[in-house]
């Protein structure tokens, strides 16, 4: 069965609008090797792709908005780190979800922080898209040029590079945080 066949093609859209919600990074490299193996599908691709980023980050900056209806979530509220995070957060919303969107493990924490500090929704919403817009372009533009610069046979092995490169740095960020915890601790 070819996925990409004209019956099929639908799987591969419907893969790319929820794989966001799952892992946004490995969506996003998976979309650009799609699209170098197959330039005939890079718009769709494209669209397909920011409408479930866009939907990944609209899903998680709802789920912290909600969050603030419930008393137990009100607690952490109230806690100073949270306190200095949210301000922060609220004095340079588009520094936060921006540059969130570039630092593995930060992204589902800071959109999920934009709705339950009651980021405006029109301020966090543009800031979502420019963010969604800016990593997508820069990816897609530096796996094509790299994949038009070391030819072809770079095209097929790029995507497979790019992913486990964004797999050991989720795995290194998570064991400094470890880390780093274990250090609080004892210290």
């Amino acid at each position: 069965m070819d996925l990409l066949a004209s019956e099929n093609i639908w799987m591969v859209y419907l893969g790319l609008l929820i794989g966001p919600l799952a892992q946004q990074d490995l969506a996003v490299v998976g979309a650009v090797g799609l699209s170098i193996a197959n330039p005939q599908l890079t718009p769709m691709i494209l669209l397909f792709l920011f409408i479930g980023l866009l939907g990944s980050d609209l899903f998680k900056y709802f789920i912290g908005y909600y969050a603030r209806r419930h008393k137990s979530a009100n607690a952490y509220a109230d806690h100073p780190k949270i306190v200095a995070a949210s301000e922060k957060m609220r004095d340079h919303p588009g520094l936060a979800i921006t540059a969130s969107r570039f630092i593995p493990l930060t992204r589902m924490a800071s959109h999920v922080a934009a709705g339950f500090i009651r980021i405006p929704y029109p301020i966090y919403l543009g800031w979502a898209v420019f963010s969604a817009l800016l990593y997508v372009g820069l990816i897609f533009v530096l796996f094509h040029m790299l994949g038009a610069v070391m030819g072809e046979k770079i095209k097929t092995y790029l995507p497979i590079v790019a992913i486990i490169i964004v797999a050991i740095i989720i795995i290194g960020l998570k064991i400094r945080r470890k880390l780093a915890s274990r250090y609080e601790t004892e210290g």
